[in-house]
Order: C-alpha cells, then structure tokens, then sequence
C-alpha cells in the first residue's frame, strides 16, 4: 500500500505541512463526520488514511501527512513500517544536507551571516548523524500509490486551518470529529482562526530534497542573509528597491489621474504615445533576472502595484523569484494583497499629505488645473490603501522568508509548476 519515501521537484507548502498533534490517551468511538477538517484517502480496502494530502503526483498517487498517534490507533502494523521508512528518509535528509553544505562551503563566501550559519547547519548535521537516538516526530510521511486509492476527499481551506489550529492547541482525536465542533472548542480557548498563523513544520520529519528544492532554499538564505536584491513598479515598469521601501506615492497619484480624468492626462504623461500593453511574466522579470544575474545573484524579491481609481482598489503582488537547477529562474513564493481603496485612515492619509513626493505631484497637477476637489481626496485615500495593503504583502513575505532562515532541513519548499 505504501510507496517507498523518495524525493520530490514539489514538495508540500508550508500551510500543509505545518502540522501537530499532542499525546492523546484511549481514543473515543468516531464522531459522525458530516464536515471533517482533515483530508481522507479512501484506500479501495476499506481502510481510510486521516491527516494533510501535501502532494497528489500526476498520476494519483498521494503523498500524506498523518499523526504518529492517529495512525498508531487505527493501524498498529503500518505504523511499524511508516515509521521505519521516516527514520530512513530522514537519515538520508540529513546526509544530504550536510554534504551540500560542503561542497558549498568550497567556493568563496563574501557574506559572514551566511559563512556563519552554515558553519552552525553542518555542525548541527554532524551531530544528528552522529546522535543514536535521533529526536522522534508527531507527525509521518506517508505515501499512498494510485491503484490503492478508491477516493481522495480534500478539507476546504477553512477546515483545514481548523485542523492545524486544533492540533497546535493539543485537542484530541482531530482527525475524527466534526469541524464545527473544533471550531467551537477552539473558540472557547480564545483561538482567533481569522488571525491564526501556526506554524508547526518543526515537527514533521526531515526528507530529502531536489536540486530545484534545494536551489531555491539556498536563494532565500542568501537573500536573507547577504545583501537582498529587491525591485518594485508598477505595470511592466520595475525599478531597483531597498528591502521594505514603501511605495513611491509621486508614482501613484498620477497613476490614479490617468484613469480618472482621461485622455488629456494620458497624453501629458505619455508624450502622446499610446499606454504599452502589459507584457508576460517572462517578459517583464527579463530585466531584473538580468541584474540578478551580472550581480551573480541567485534570487530577488518583486513587488508590483496596481491602481483601479474607478473600483477605488489596490492590488499588491509580491514575488520571490530564484535561480534553479539547470540556471532556469521560477517563481518559487508570491502573494497578492487587496486594499479597499474607500476605506478612511485618517492618520495615513494626514502623513501622506507631508509626503515630499505627493506634495511635488500635487503641485505640478494643480499647476495646469488637474488636481483639485474630490478627485485629490480620492487620490490620497487610494494612496493611503496603497500604503496598507504594500505592509501587509510585505508580513506575508516576511513570514516565508524567516520560515527559511532557521535550518536547511525545513520547512519543505513547492515550487512553482510554471516556467517564467
């Protein structure tokens, strides 16, 4: 029923794979499950897999992650074999790891930081290989092939993250009750699902890993680490940034007055010429994958805004974009943030008003009559959305990065199906 552990180019995301359960003592008769919040692999047996489908191979075959308790409860036997084949895989994770960071170590380091943590990773390498009794996990890999499977039925995002909350807050038998029901007991604790962000990838056993996976961890170390590229625009447009440098507002404004007031202003801020159409994601990274690549860098992060003034919406889409195996560069993270555009904020939009870039803008705009009443403070508020909806890309962005930061064993890392 099981295929052996073996390496992946996809791994699962961190969401699916940040799992854990609490010790647990005799399990109770299963709750009638009409919404459960775990994932379910029917095998054509009979028997039933409970916990996070973390990869589907093309060919149907899933690759789960259970609770080492669960699945000792419900199948003693398989246990024995699961967990043999996790002790193996992990083993194997590490060797691995350690030798990478050999071979890495051979070529010159010119950041410190990095020198200093991979010194500290095979270090810790050596020492886990070396340990007899290496650290046990909560939760199992476990791999199911295609023609054992008669059904696979995934949780909705929503109770899969009733799922993780529950096991974080060490809530017994998740994989067999009701998800309202661990919503209401989660809700009685105090856990605010809206805002909850577990992260749990520590106790999931380490694998090994691709040289695509690999790659892009390495880019995100350096990133962190060494000296970050980043670029931000707007459009087809992207220019070199600091890290966390906000968006520049003297770019936004006439953005929005563009939209607003028609062809007058596009021909003032065109020359005449008609807008470029938007260009492919190949097309438009081209440039900062070349400056990567003249800075012999092996990844960067990209931040592209754009500005609806007629829906009063922004839309912030970040990327981190690296270097893989074979020099091919793909999209390994991105994210995409809305800001409400009617929404007062009051002391953003009074900082705004001081803003040196906003102020020179305003000018030039009131200068030939096209920056007045309404329209102003709609730019403003925009701006002020702007502003919010760029702070909270750059949380999401913050969270991946420092997931990775921590060891080269984890968390796993999926990569992108699509080819910049």
């Amino acid at each position: 029923m099981l295929r052996s552990i073996q390496c992946r180019a996809g791994l699962l995301s961190i969401a699916l794979g940040m799992v854990i359960a609490s010790p647990v003592v005799a399990q109770p008769k299963p709750v009638g499950v009409g919404h459960p919040a775990v994932d379910i692999v029917t095998l054509k047996s009979g028997r039933s897999m409970r916990g996070v489908v973390a990869y589907q191979e093309p060919n149907g075959s899933v690759t789960m992650v259970v609770s080492r308790e669960w699945l000792g409860s419900a199948n003693p036997t398989l246990l024995e074999t699961v967990l043999k084949e996790n002790q193996d895989g992990q083993k194997a994770g590490w060797t691995q790891t350690r030798d990478r960071i050999v071979e890495r170590q051979k070529s010159p380091i010119d950041s410190p930081n990095l020198a200093f943590f991979l010194k500290q990773e095979k270090e810790r390498f050596d020492q886990l290989l070396a340990d007899r009794n290496p650290p046990e996990f909560d939760f199992l890999w476990l791999d199911v092939r295609h023609e054992t499977i008669a059904k696979v039925a995934r949780a909705t995002p929503d109770r899969q993250k009733i799922a993780l909350s529950a096991w974080n807050e060490h809530i017994p038998h998740v994989e067999t009750r009701d998800a309202s029901a661990l919503e209401k007991e989660l809700t009685k604790q105090g856990v605010k699902l809206e805002v909850a962000n577990v992260d749990l990838s520590d106790r999931v056993p380490p694998r090994s890993q691709s040289d695509d996976e690999w790659a892009a961890r390495m880019a995100i170390v350096e990133y962190a680490l060494a000296e970050p590229l980043d670029f931000q625009g707007m459009g087809d447009v992207l220019a070199r940034t600091r890290e966390g440098e906000p968006a520049n507002l003297g770019e936004v404004l006439p953005k929005i007055f563009q939209q607003q007031l028609g062809s007058l202003f596009k021909v003032l801020i065109n020359d005449g010429r008609p807008p470029q159409k938007s260009k492919g994601d190949g097309d438009w990274l081209a440039g900062a994958i070349r400056q990567a690549e003249r800075e012999k860098v092996h990844g960067f992060r990209v931040t592209r805004l754009d500005i609806d003034p007629n829906a009063m919406r922004v839309t912030v889409e970040t990327r981190f974009v690296a270097k893989l195996a074979e020099s091919r560069w793909r999209t390994v993270w991105q994210a995409t943030e809305i800001g409400d555009g009617t929404k007062p904020r009051p002391q953003a939009e009074a900082r705004i008003e001081q803003d040196p870039q906003l102020k020179s803008a305003v000018d030039t705009l009131k200068s030939i009559g096209l920056a007045e009443g309404d329209t102003l403070k709609q730019a403003i508020r925009i701006g002020a959305a702007t502003m919010a909806t760029q702070q909270a890309a750059d949380a999401k962005f913050a969270l991946f990065r420092d997931g990775y930061v921590r060891r080269l064993d984890g968390p796993p890392l999926v990569i992108a199906e699509k080819r910049e």
